[in-house]
């Protein structure tokens, strides 16, 4: 036939659920794939009644039901189909118990599957089989509106919960930016306090609601005031106003490199902080770890920070605890915003450290210099021979807080002693050996030294010394228990 064909059905003899086709097209008619049954309530061993030519069968439970019942569905006609939807609250299983015994009349993908709350389930009846074949499974997941985030552009920290420099004055314009679960539809913006006379907020938000540049509202005029922005933003008619966005007001600390020698003025202090030398932030505490602070000649490392934070502080430079001297108590600082407070400020004790240090700041003391090598001194060695234990060839030192440990390849040769030097702080060693045999090394510890390590902190240091010299010309380890 040109131009296509088409399949003419002639039946005289239709059933009542059959159609006939149309005369026209030759297409079976299809008022028979909507026709739908009356809502049935299923228990766990009611039969699914099944309709020829009432495809679509509703059902709903009291509850979460598991089928138990075989057949759980009746036989039916080749090709015929069934369509179970759930529109209950609850759950209908299928459990496909019996097919090993041929008691079942379900061919399911899974030996279980579970229809959720507004879910479908198709399914063709085979006579081949003699079941029910499972053809595909809807769920339907219904959508709960919701808030995902809520980012306002103010401060640094985490999207929701920021940190902003405390102002004397003055104000803000931020941008805000949301995203959903949902469409929404409408949507205003409020803020808990230093709104513009209670005339800029709330502040309705245009479509499509995903981002707001506000007017302004008043920065916080002391430390720990705090703006809290609440959306309320309407997706599928629901009232939403969470998550919020918190602003916290506090103050900076600052570190950074500086060649004067006794105190620094606020513009100084504002300058500690030069991108390419030093660091500041935004913190609530003294503490803190500060990477790449680079010092030129004759420059000092600096830092300064709150007052009302409390003093007694120890300085740590490359993870070794570092001299520094608190200089200034109570300066008058007026930060970058125009706010004033007094500040605290330490020095290094050095100067000239060179390029990317990293400094931390701590409450306690950290770790100093363990040394062991050879010196000719006898007794008491001086600070800088102390120093030129760890001669790379000969000897060496490492940061430790405790006594055990195996020292490698220290040489002790003519006219040398063997010298083992530590923090007083920590408790004298136990025993100390050669590393091949075990055999115990003849000495004992000797004057005490006030010792400054590179960094210039000063410590007194308890030193182990050989009574003999030249007991490792060639090198041993050396075993401290």
């Amino acid at each position: 036939m040109p131009g296509g064909f088409k399949q003419i059905i002639h039946d005289t003899d239709l059933d009542d659920h059959e159609s006939a086709a149309d005369p026209h097209t030759g297409y079976l008619e299809t008022d028979e794939l909507l026709t739908e049954r009356a809502t049935q309530v299923l228990a766990a061993a009611t039969t699914v009644a099944v309709t020829d030519g009432a495809p679509l069968t509703p059902f709903t439970t009291a509850g979460n039901v598991t089928s138990t019942a075989a057949p759980f569905i009746a036989a039916g006609r080749e090709g015929q189909l069934v369509i179970l939807r759930n529109d209950g609250a609850f759950t209908l299983t299928l459990a496909d118990t019996n097919i090993g015994a041929g008691g079942s009349l379900l061919r399911l993908s899974a030996n279980t599957l579970t229809m959720a709350a507004v879910s479908s389930l198709a399914l063709t009846y085979s006579t081949i089989q003699a079941a029910w074949v499972e053809q595909w499974y809807l769920a339907l997941v219904a959508v709960t509106p919701a808030i995902l985030t809520h980012t306002i552009n103010i401060g640094a920290g985490a999207a929701n919960a920021q940190n902003a420099e405390v102002a004397n004055a003055g104000t803000d314009t931020p941008t805000f930016a949301w995203t959903y679960t949902g469409v929404p539809t409408s949507g205003t913006v409020d803020v808990s306090a230093g709104g513009d006379a209670g005339t800029d907020y709330p502040h309705a938000i245009a479509a499509p609601y995903t981002s707001l540049t506000s007017d302004a509202f008043n920065k916080g005029t002391s430390v720990g005031t705090v703006r809290t922005f609440t959306p309320s933003i309407v997706v599928n008619g629901t009232t939403l106003t969470t998550p919020t966005a918190t602003i916290t007001y506090i103050n900076r600390r600052y570190m950074g490199p500086s060649a004067q020698t006794a105190t620094l003025t606020s513009a100084q202090v504002r300058a500690l902080d030069d991108a390419a030398s030093g660091e500041s932030g935004l913190s609530t505490i003294r503490t803190g770890s500060f990477s790449d602070i680079d010092t030129g000649a004759g420059e000092y490392i600096w830092y300064a920070y709150r007052a009302a934070l409390g003093a007694g502080l120890y300085f740590a430079i490359e993870g070794e605890i570092a001299g520094f001297t608190e200089k200034q108590t109570t300066l008058s600082h007026t930060n970058d915003s125009g706010f004033v407070e007094d500040f605290r400020t330490w020095r290094s004790d050095n100067a000239n450290f060179g390029d990317n240090k990293d400094v931390d700041v701590a409450t306690s003391a950290g770790n100093n210099r363990f040394y062991m090598g050879p010196s000719t001194d006898t007794d008491p060695i001086s600070n800088a021979n102390i120093l030129a234990l760890d001669d790379t060839a000969d000897g060496e030192s490492g940061l430790y807080s405790s006594q055990a440990r195996t020292w490698t390849a220290i040489k002790i040769e003519a006219g040398e002693y063997l010298w083992y030097c530590h923090p007083d702080r920590v408790a004298d060693l136990s025993t100390i050996k050669d590393g091949t045999t075990g055999f115990a090394i003849a000495g004992s510890y000797r004057t005490n030294v006030s010792h400054t390590n590179q960094y210039g902190y000063v410590e007194d240091y308890r030193c182990w010394r050989s009574d003999n010299t030249g007991i490792y010309p060639s090198g041993e380890n050396i075993v401290i228990t």
